[in-house]
């Protein structure tokens, strides 16, 4: 069952497929990092965009044994997840100003990375691995070098994410474009980050280790980065 307000699967029998193969792609990303980590048990997961379940669903039945939580700033999402697959609901602000309420073992946070400008980028970076428990596993997925390629070879829908941004991102490995001002009560739009950009970031936080940083990782499209909390 797919939520009917998830706006992240089309109409279609392909759409639906696609979804499903999407959500379950964030299980291999996982255990790529898990293995990395040195890591068999994750006791507390922790599901930051949530949506409505597009990963949520692979996650409980991976690790039967986990505690799931899911949090999504769209509550009727978070709603459906919680009563679906049985997750525990997370509540935080958008603007990441308070920390987590407890720490996971596991954070994974799909395509929220890719729609941060770069002051929002840092503190989202630090309030995720701030929730991670010592050893913890951050599994996160942002725009990279391809993603900014494909733009400017008009690969992507021109309405959605202005051109001019790719040449702020050859310059200077980060990019941003406003798309919503309002939207949530934060700044919203699309953004690209290189993997030197990125690795500088946790190069600066002496509590975090890079473990991987896989371009075009997830549903071929968008890269993943794996980050480890230092015990």
């Amino acid at each position: 069952m797919i939520d009917p307000v998830d706006d992240m699967k089309d109409a279609t029998a392909e759409g639906e497929r696609q979804y499903l193969k999407v959500g379950a792609s964030a299980i291999e990303l996982i255990t790529d990092a898990m293995m990395l980590a040195r890591r068999t048990q994750l006791p507390r997961i922790l599901d930051f965009p949530c949506g409505g379940g597009r990963v949520t669903r692979h996650l409980v039945k991976f690790f039967p044994d986990s505690a799931i939580s899911a949090s999504d700033i769209e509550r009727a999402k978070q709603a459906f997840v919680v009563s679906r697959y049985g997750a525990r609901p997370v509540e935080c602000p958008p603007n990441f100003s308070q920390p987590l309420p407890e720490q996971y073992d596991l954070i994974f946070v799909g395509s929220l990375f890719s729609h941060l400008d770069a002051g929002l980028f840092e503190r989202a970076l630090d309030f995720f691995v701030g929730g991670l428990a010592p050893e913890g596993i951050l599994v996160m997925t942002l725009h990279g070098r391809y993603t900014a390629t494909a733009v400017s070879a008009g690969r992507t829908d021109p309405r959605d994410i202005m051109l001019r941004t790719v040449d702020m991102f050859a310059r200077t490995g980060f990019s941003y474009v406003e798309q919503e001002r309002t939207r949530y009560g934060v700044s919203y739009g699309t953004s690209f980050s290189s993997p030197s950009w990125v690795a500088s970031l946790i190069e600066r936080r002496s509590h975090a280790t890079l473990l991987a940083y896989k371009e075009r990782a997830w549903d071929n499209h968008q890269d993943a980065l794996m980050v480890q909390k230092l015990p």
